[in-house]
């Protein structure tokens, strides 16, 4: 049963990976994140039921907030980003979601690994200049 402390994530852009994903940054740092409780697909629709955590959507009244208040948001959400990139990366150097299947991001279209990658080789210019280490970063490694 849904109350005002739960809610469920549903839809075709909502990905299974995202609730290991918050479990993961939940266990690494101190940044609020929903609790999961599960995530599942059913007949090609993704659910994810979580705990609700209050607030507000930071864009609805941002103009009418002083440069103090925006500078302290914004002070958190360096201190957000500092925590997550001292989440270490997964011993395995593939490109994949936090549970090692492929990747999606709703933003660049297509719901493939192999489409992220041709988004990014479009701003790498891979010619004799680049590393072997960023060759290897774009190269396939496994069933996409």
């Amino acid at each position: 049963m849904l109350s005002k402390s739960r809610r469920v994530e549903i839809g075709s852009l909502t990905q299974p990976a995202e609730g290991a994903t918050m479990y993961m940054v939940a266990e690494n740092t101190s940044i609020p994140v929903p609790k999961v409780h599960c995530a599942f697909e059913r007949k090609g629709i993704n659910y994810t039921p979580m705990v609700r955590i209050p607030g507000k959507m930071l864009r609805l009244g941002w103009l009418d907030r002083s440069p103090e208040s925006k500078a302290k948001i914004l002070s958190q959400i360096k201190g957000i980003v500092d925590q997550l990139r001292l989440i270490p990366p997964p011993s395995d150097q593939v490109i994949s979601n936090i549970a090692g299947g492929p990747l999606f991001d709703s933003r660049l279209g297509g719901d493939r690994t192999m489409d992220l990658l041709i988004h990014y080789k479009n701003f790498i210019d891979i010619s004799a200049k680049t590393t072997m280490e960023m060759r290897s970063c774009l190269t396939q490694t496994g069933l996409w």
